[in-house]
This record gives C-alpha cells, sequence and structure tokens, in this order.
C-alpha cells in the first residue's frame, strides 16, 4: 500500500482541496469562452466615399441569419440592399448614419449587393453576398 506525503514549501500556503476542483472544472469553461467567436453572420459594412462599400464581398451560410450594419462614413446618404433576397435592404441611410438589418441567407449562390440611391450604382457602387 503506496501513501501520498504532502510536501510543504516554504512560503507557499497550502491550497485546499475544493480550490483545486473548482480551479480544475473553470479550465474548460475558459477554454470555451477563449474560443468562441463572435456571433455569426454579424458583419459591418462601411458605405465609403468613391462610391464603393467596404468590403464589397461578404460571405454567409444558406438559412442562416446575417446581419448587416451599414456604416455610412460618406458625406450623402446610401444604402445597401442584396437584390432578390427579401428583407436584406437597409433603406437609406444618411450620411455618417448606421442601420443594422438581420435577414436569412437565401440559397447557395452569389448575389449582387447594390446602392438602389440614383446613379450610385452606375458609379460603381456594388458588392456580393457569396452564400455556402
Amino acid at each position: 500500500m503506496s501513501t501520498t506525503r504532502l510536501v510543504r514549501l516554504p512560503g507557499v500556503r497550502p491550497v485546499g482541496r475544493w480550490v483545486m476542483l473548482v480551479g480544475l472544472a473553470a479550465l474548460p469553461l475558459g477554454a470555451v469562452v477563449a474560443c468562441s467567436a463572435p456571433t455569426p453572420g454579424g458583419m459591418t459594412v462601411a458605405a465609403e466615399a468613391g462610391y464603393k462599400f467596404n468590403p464589397a464581398r461578404i460571405t454567409a451560410t444558406a438559412g442562416q441569419p446575417v446581419t448587416v450594419t451599414l456604416d455610412n462614413k460618406d458625406s450623402i446618404a446610401h444604402d445597401w440592399k442584396v437584390e432578390g433576397v427579401t428583407g436584406a435592404e437597409t433603406g437609406e441611410v444618411n450620411a455618417r448614419g448606421k442601420k443594422t438589418i438581420t435577414f436569412t441567407a437565401p440559397a447557395r449562390g452569389t448575389y449582387t449587393i447594390v446602392c438602389t440611391l440614383p446613379g450610385h450604382l452606375e458609379a460603381g457602387m456594388k458588392g456580393e453576398l457569396v452564400v455556402n
């Protein structure tokens, strides 16, 4: 029969068994929290001077909710719309304003994103939604 002997180090207080158990139990939780990703589908798209979206290309997963914030950094109004996707449009966002929308990603494929305000698409304000 083997016995375990407690070794006391000078200047170190012994730790109770319950403190060690609580500490060990918290390790997996800490690993989960440290590795967890931000909310799926949440992203910010900037409307910038020069009639462009940044980023111009975003990705999503089919059938999953997508949350997009249009951050209008320009001195004129813009909007953001995914053509052919219900609910995927911000409406007009004033200069320096923001608007957040949530919609369900459609079937797999590539969809065109546009600013629908007169002349903006023609000036190059477009992008893509890639759904996997």
